[in-house]
């Protein structure tokens, strides 16, 4: 009875306090006292009154009270706490957060979306049917950001959430908006039903929807995907191509001789973005892709974006082919250039082949800049061959051009066996025959080695 009596008091302290706080609009105290009374509910033993007592009407009613106030007026950081603390008194306090929630959607007076979204937040608690339809209607009426909360917690119901989806889309209740969300919601629920959903809505009149659809799909492996994506590849919309030719890239149930032949002809579509993609996808596919990079490499008129893109396609090929036809464009083509020596550097297979290009490049009367990115790719290389080339470079008097070298040196060094390159260096100076230039320039790499 003693022990009844302290739970007794404990109660009607707590009961007190949180009235008080309630009354002063005490938001922070009351989620305290919250927090207080569930932590003592767990830490006594669970008699029978206790149990009425802690869990019953005298204080879980006047808890949720204070809870849903603070909620409602409360700034970011007690609505926040609000939202982890109201799950705790169970499913009481689904039907007041519904019952709030659409009374915001329906009101246009009130845009409390801070609000929405943490009703939204708080209800991801429950695996409830009723929550699951009000969160769709969320997206019929709800702010971006108060959308993609509902969407997070429909993807956590996983397949529950599919009968809904299916009901929605079926009878024709979605907009445009809510049908956008629901893709992006059935895009991480990987059933077969989901992929027949998708399937649907990547032939959506809206665009927005259709290219969400597509891009979804790229998440799965279904031969009926492969006919969607093929189909895309010819829609008049372009925002349409350019998606199903980012996603065809990825889809496996297509070898990669079908995948390259399907995108070539996008190389050279009207709209440069859809080009700029399939030369991204191409690039994915490895060298059975370069023919045809190359190919529209040569093209002309042959905008920016592409030729950069078609540059970083084939190194992400690293084929011989595929270097030697970049060495060749970059002799007409300074855009090509220029995109080239600022990648050459991360070459992994091909290392003597692109030093022999680099070390010949520099020799040439290149332009300042492009010259600095030759050397910064040849240190970035780390290859010994590229020492003596570098050296020779010395004779240079433009300062910037020297503290390069002396970089792409110094890297060099670090990175290999054993440092050779002082010793190079030493070796160089000793050559009577050296130039002046070649000296002076030598000297400054003595002077500046750190």
């Amino acid at each position: 009875m003693e022990q009844v009596a302290a739970e007794f008091t404990l109660v009607t302290s707590l009961s007190l306090e949180l009235e008080t706080a309630i009354a002063a609009s005490d938001w922070g105290e009351v989620c305290k006292l919250a927090e207080r009374s569930f932590f003592s509910a767990q830490a006594v033993d669970r008699t029978q009154i206790q149990t009425q007592i802690l869990n019953g009407q005298i204080l879980n009613g006047q808890i949720l009270n204070g809870l849903l106030q603070a909620l409602e007026w409360g700034d970011f950081q007690v609505r926040w706490d609000v939202s982890k603390l109201l799950p705790k008194l169970g499913n009481s306090a689904i039907e007041p957060l519904l019952n709030r929630l659409n009374d915001l959607l329906n009101d246009t007076t009130d845009s409390d979306e801070e609000l929405q979204w943490f009703i939204v937040r708080t209800l991801g608690a429950w695996e409830d049917d009723g929550v699951m339809l009000a969160l769709l209607e969320v997206f019929r009426s709800g702010n971006p950001d108060v959308q993609s909360m509902s969407a997070t917690v429909l993807a956590q119901y996983g397949d529950r959430s599919l009968t809904v989806l299916k009901s929605m889309l079926e009878t024709g209740l979605e907009t445009a908006s809510s049908s956008l969300w629901a893709v992006r919601i059935l895009a991480n629920i990987r059933t077969v039903e989901t992929v027949e959903m998708l399937l649907q809505l990547a032939v959506h009149l809206n665009p927005e929807v259709c290219c969400t659809a597509i891009a979804a799909l790229g998440n799965f492996q279904d031969n009926r995907i492969a006919v969607v994506l093929i189909q895309s590849l010819k829609s008049p919309i372009a925002r349409i191509r350019e998606t199903a030719a980012e996603a065809i890239a990825f889809c496996q149930t297509l070898s990669f001789d079908r995948r390259i032949e399907v995108l070539t002809p996008l190389l050279w579509d009207l709209n440069s973005l859809v080009c700029v993609r399939s030369a991204t996808s191409l690039g994915r596919l490895g060298d059975g892709a370069t023919e045809s990079l190359l190919r529209a490499l040569k093209s002309e008129p042959l905008p920016d974006a592409l030729a950069i893109e078609l540059v970083r396609s084939l190194l992400r090929v690293e084929s011989v082919e595929a270097l030697i036809g970049l060495f060749k464009a970059s002799q007409t083509m300074s855009l090509v250039r220029t995109e080239l020596l600022r990648a050459l550097g991360r070459v992994r297979n091909l290392k003597e082949l692109t030093v022999a290009y680099l070390t010949q490049l520099i020799q040439q009367n290149l332009a300042l800049t492009d010259r600095k990115l030759a050397v910064t790719a040849l240190g970035n290389l780390a290859h010994p061959d590229a020492i003596d080339h570098l050296l020779d470079q010395f004779t240079t008097v433009d300062s910037s051009l020297r503290f390069h070298i002396l970089q792409a040196l110094q890297q060099i060094d670090r990175t290999g066996p054993e440092p050779i390159v002082r010793a190079a260096i030493q070796q160089k100076m000793q050559d009577i025959r050296i130039s002046a230039e070649l000296k002076s320039g030598l000297e400054f790499a003595v002077h500046e080695w750190r």
